[in-house]
């Protein structure tokens, strides 16, 4: 390991003249194969204060590991570093030589992937549905998988939800964190109401792999690769599209990309010029009832959202009231899973990226999540053992979003349902004498309509009822002791309301006078 200052200061010269400079400086960065570049590689981290700074070293093409409000980190080649001295920039180098990252196992392949996605099409038939949606350059399926109650019919009066996966392929991790909500989706159906519900009242769409190519490509020699792009064969004799580039939204409009193949951001030679991004805009254009999507990526612990193509906070094509929808969302996530919430140009620009053809076409609302880490150590490849925790980690924020499907507009008062349900437990009553199976009775009720009444007892459910009289037998109650026992009700608004708590006693003969069931006026504990 080895550091050193570049004691340069950022000189304050026009932004084209830097980056003319540094053009003829640096030349096509990924001209060589990025095996061939291993050995020569620095870790370096450039300072970089604005978003305007930010995007000029961007459009570089050269490989940017991670920014933050400060600058980025990047691996350089000797002559790229001292093009950026020469021309002002601020360099700590951190490492000489990049380190070689052994595949690890932990993760899914795209085989593993494709396999396990249909064993849980064959597991579970009525709440999952499979579809190869298209075709990648060199042939490999690319598959949206479908979590809902009735999973095999189009269902268009429901609100449906777009998650995909692995658009730059190094980010492994994007695939581990879907094929994380799927299993959270059908592990919890019928074990939790809020899921259960959900999944009743949402069309769920899930595309672990976008980039199947890259995928493969970055991880079959036994050592990672760091590749980002597809496979798409160059006339130049590079490989690859960054797949973020390729939509058709403001494509290739505002220096948020690049017209050279050999960089890590050239945006292709015309819009939707790739089958994986034009297979995500045809599923999109097929399902008009998508009103929200999760672009899933790595790393830094962003939440972002439009748009990456323009500076400005509200530009023409978005209404004020949708800037702050967009806010107010990003930043409910935000305080759930510990990111940080930012507009996307506030880090760079970036032009022609899904999220902004999401929203900018279809009217969807569109957030990136970029994952675990918040720092280029480990960056790109964390090791397995993390992929438990973060991707539960992101679990409340995914579930958040579910529920704002139904109109994303209704955190700032336009449309939509945030008025909770009413819910209360009526049976077993105060001082009854409780003994065997435990009847429940609750009554609920709702602005628009109760779709489901979940009972539960000390932490677990006992079962779900749909339609009134809201009422379950636990059978298997225990003979002796005492057991907090609850009801909570849901609507399609995903809104949630939680009866007092009673406080059940059971004994095997009477207590007398003693009064066996107790109504907390409070929640309990």
């Amino acid at each position: 390991m080895c550091s050193f200052q570049c004691r340069r200061a950022v000189r304050l010269f026009p932004l084209t003249i830097v980056v003319l400079a540094l053009v003829l400086s640096l030349g096509p960065a990924g001209s060589v194969a990025d095996d061939g570049l291993r050995s020569q590689r620095l870790l370096v981290y450039i300072s970089a204060g604005t978003p305007q700074l930010r995007t000029q070293l961007i459009r570089l093409g050269i490989d940017v590991l991670a920014l933050d409000f400060e600058g980025v980190t990047a691996r350089l080649t000797p002559a790229e570093l001292r093009a950026l001295q020469q021309a002002g920039f601020a360099c700590q180098v951190m490492a000489v030589g990049a380190q070689s990252v052994l595949v690890d196992d932990r993760y899914h392949t795209f085989a593993e992937t494709e396999a396990e996605l249909q064993e849980i099409a064959a597991l579970y038939p009525d709440l999952i549905r499979l579809e190869v949606i298209g075709r990648s350059v060199e042939g490999r399926p690319i598959y949206a998988l479908k979590v809902s109650d009735h999973a095999q019919e189009d269902e268009w009066s429901e609100p449906a939800v777009l998650i995909f996966a692995l658009t730059h392929a190094r980010e492994h991790l994007s695939t581990e964190m879907a094929l994380d909500i799927v299993h959270m989706l059908i592990e919890g159906y019928g074990r939790s109401g809020e899921i259960t519900n959900l999944v009743h009242q949402r069309e769920i769409w899930v595309i672990p792999d976008l980039n199947p190519d890259g995928d493969v490509y970055d991880v079959e020699s036994g050592y990672y690769r760091f590749w980002r792009k597809n496979r798409r064969p160059n006339a130049d004799g590079s490989f690859g599209v960054d797949l973020n580039r390729n939509f058709g939204y403001q494509w290739g409009c505002c220096g948020g990309s690049s017209s050279d193949p050999a960089t890590e951001i050239y945006r292709g030679p015309a819009p939707f010029s790739e089958p994986e991004s034009a297979a995500l805009r045809d599923f999109a254009a097929s399902h008009p009832n998508i009103t929200v999507s999760l672009n899933l990526h790595s790393y830094g612990e962003w939440i972002l959202w439009p748009y990456g193509y323009t500076y400005k906070p509200l530009p023409a094509d978005m209404p004020p009231l949708d800037y702050e929808a967009f806010r107010r969302l990003a930043g409910e996530m935000a305080g759930m899973n510990g990111y940080r919430a930012v507009q996307a140009s506030q880090l760079y620009l970036a032009d022609g990226t899904a999220d902004d053809w999401l929203y900018g076409t279809r009217g969807i609302f569109a957030f990136t999540f970029e994952l675990y880490p918040r720092t280029y150590n480990p960056g790109f490849y964390p090791p397995g053992s993390v992929i438990p925790a973060e991707t539960a980690r992101n679990r409340p924020a995914v579930l958040y979003l579910l529920r704002t499907a139904d109109n994303p507009r209704k955190v700032v008062g336009e449309g939509g349902d945030l008025t909770p349900p009413w819910v209360e437990l009526v049976e077993p009553a105060a001082g009854g004498y409780i003994s065997g199976p435990l009847s429940l009775r609750a009554e609920a009720g709702d602005d628009i309509g109760v779709t489901m009444v979940e009972f539960a007892a000390d932490g677990r459910m006992l079962g779900l009822d749909e339609e009134p009289p809201f009422a379950l037998v636990w059978d298997d109650a225990p003979a002796v002791g005492s057991v907090w026992v609850w009801a909570r009700a849901f609507d399609a608004g995903g809104n949630m309301a939680e009866s007092p708590h009673v406080l059940v006693h059971f004994a095997g003969a009477s207590p007398g006078y003693f009064p066996i069931v107790q109504r907390m006026v409070v929640a309990g504990p």
